[in-house]
């Protein structure tokens, strides 16, 4: 009531210009005639395609209720489930991969949605809301197809006005995050466990695995011309997981939260509805969301879900536009702390640079791949040899090939291998 007497003095209207009491009587005789009484029919499939998920079942439930008011209206939810035991827990091991997401959505994204309402940001949420998790092996979410998001087709890769998109989005991500890191909201509890910046078995057996592969395929099955290529990913198989331990440290002022696995498959988009010009984005699966510097996102996105000849000439775009909406963020949450500059972006993707080789080298191709088999058997990586945990096929296709080269043959280059 108060708030509605002071709405009405500052319009010049009376106090008797609103009955709040009837209009909190409207509200709820609209919720109790929209709540369900009568499940009358569910429809369950699969949510996810072959090559989307490797770690879980992702289940699409579609419910049909009879309303109080009478009429009937359907909901979609999406229900994860870890896949339990096994090869792929074994694998996994300590990186407690289900809790990590469950935390995420019952804890840390509520708290982003709590600093949104504070400085009342009224764009869109980044994420999916959560109806509740069995811990620690079920998620329940809304279906984001339900409300109009799709996905895109993860083997072509993304434009650089999609890209750009992704960018400015994860900066506002990243600009709430190092807010609450701030305010001892996120601590060294959320740290997390991503497998590319942790020094783990899982770290020291599928890259070098994966390069194995990739090198003898360059040197037999791609043209002649790149067989030094080849035989140079082949002399750092055994250095490259020393390599990567070498950027795990990094500057306290770039530290933000991270997804930790932000690739298409991963990112659901809402275009206008007369073309495909996106609105809003939203990022799911969050098993991987660790506390280091901002780019490794930026550098895994950048390096598995863009097209790479696009990424290659537009790179100081990309940067910028991070960077700008990075700052821009910053100040509309009005953080107290380091802004980081353009140089200060460009800087720590040049010190990541052996990172980024590996998602391209590693990840792209087992994201990407358009083959109907599958692309990676990751349950058995410590059991059998490389060339049956990793399928040849994904570092041959010919859009790889041309795409990715050029990246391989700079890597060789620069000194980075």
């Amino acid at each position: 009531t108060i708030r509605f007497y002071s709405a009405c003095k500052m319009a010049g209207a009376s106090e008797q210009s609103l009955d709040t009491n009837w209009l909190v009587g409207l509200l709820k005789k609209s919720f109790a005639e929209h709540k369900p009484s009568v499940v009358v029919d569910t429809e369950v499939s699969l949510a996810s395609a072959a090559g989307e998920n490797f770690l879980s079942t992702v289940h699409r439930v579609k419910i049909t209720f009879l309303l109080k008011a009478g009429r009937r209206k359907r909901f979609s939810l999406i229900v994860k489930t870890e896949i339990p035991g096994g090869k792929i827990g074994l694998v996994m091991g300590n990186f407690n991969i289900f809790p990590i997401e469950c935390k995420v959505y019952a804890t840390i994204l509520p708290m982003m949605g709590a600093l949104m309402d504070e400085f009342d940001d009224k764009r869109d949420n980044i994420w999916s809301n959560c109806l509740g998790y069995n811990p620690y092996n079920c998620i329940v979410m809304d279906d984001l197809s339900f409300e109009g998001y799709t996905s895109i087709d993860r083997t072509k890769w993304q434009s650089i006005v999609q890209a750009q998109f992704v960018l400015r989005t994860l900066a506002r991500f990243h600009a709430m995050s190092k807010v609450l890191l701030a305010r001892g909201q996120l601590t060294e509890d959320d740290r997390g466990h991503n497998v590319f910046v942790n020094d783990s078995k899982m770290l020291r057996t599928v890259f070098p695995a994966a390069l194995g592969v990739l090198s003898n395929a360059i040197k037999t099955k791609w043209e002649s011309e790149w067989k030094d290529v080849g035989q140079k990913i082949h002399d750092n198989m055994d250095l490259i997981c020393d390599k990567m331990k070498r950027v795990f440290t990094y500057d306290k002022k770039y530290e933000a939260y991270n997804h930790g696995d932000l690739w298409s498959s991963n990112i659901m988009w809402k275009f206008t509805e007369y073309g495909e010009i996106p609105v809003s984005v939203k990022f799911i699966d969050w098993q991987f969301a660790h506390i280091n510097s901002f780019i490794i996102d930026v550098a895994y996105f950048m390096h598995t879900s863009i097209v790479p000849t696009l990424r290659r000439n537009n790179l100081n775009l990309l940067l910028e536009t991070y960077q700008e909406a990075l700052e821009r963020n910053l100040k509309f949450f009005q953080w107290e702390g380091y802004i980081p500059t353009l140089e200060d972006v460009k800087s720590e993707n040049e010190r990541v640079a052996i990172m980024s080789f590996v998602f391209l080298a590693c990840s792209m191709p087992v994201t990407s791949s358009a083959l109907p088999e599958l692309s990676l058997d990751i349950g058995s990586i410590f059991d059998l040899p490389p060339e049956q945990v990793f399928n040849e096929g994904i570092f041959t296709e010919e859009k790889f090939v041309k795409e990715v080269g050029p990246d391989f043959r700079a890597f060789c280059d620069s000194g980075v291998l």
